[in-house]
C-alpha cells in the first residue's frame, strides 16, 4: 500500500513513506517537500489517501528467474505461479489501501 497527497501548489499526486494502517495511526499533521517544485506544506490526515502498489509484477518476474533452472517450461509455470502469487498479494493490497481510505 502506497500513501500519498496531492500538493496544495500544482496538484501532482506524490507517494511518501509512513507505516499506517488508518488514518488515525497518522499524526495531527505532516510536514511533507512535494518532489516536483520542492514546496514545503503541512498535510492532514484526511487528505492523504492509499493505493496499491504493483506487488503482481514482481511475483511474476521471480518465478520466471526461479523458473530458469527448469528450462522454458519451468520459466512459464514459475512465472504463472509466481504471477499468481502476485495476484494474491495484489489483491490483500488493495483491499489494505480501502481499508485506510474508509478510515
Amino acid at each position: 500500500m502506497q500513501l500519498f497527497v496531492l500538493c496544495h501548489q500544482n496538484n501532482h499526486r506524490f507517494v511518501f513513506a509512513y507505516p499506517a494502517r488508518v488514518r488515525a495511526d497518522l499524526p495531527d499533521h505532516l510536514e511533507l517537500v512535494c518532489p516536483f517544485d520542492q514546496d514545503t506544506d503541512w498535510y492532514y490526515p484526511n487528505e492523504v489517501q492509499a493505493s496499491a502498489g504493483n506487488a503482481a509484477v514482481p511475483g511474476a518476474v521471480i518465478g520466471g528467474l526461479i523458473g530458469i533452472v527448469g528450462g522454458p517450461l519451468g520459466m512459464i509455470l514459475g512465472g504463472m505461479i509466481g504471477g499468481g502469487l502476485g495476484a494474491k498479494a495484489q489483491q490483500e493490497d488493495q483491499e489494505r489501501a480501502n481499508a485506510f481510505n474508509a478510515s
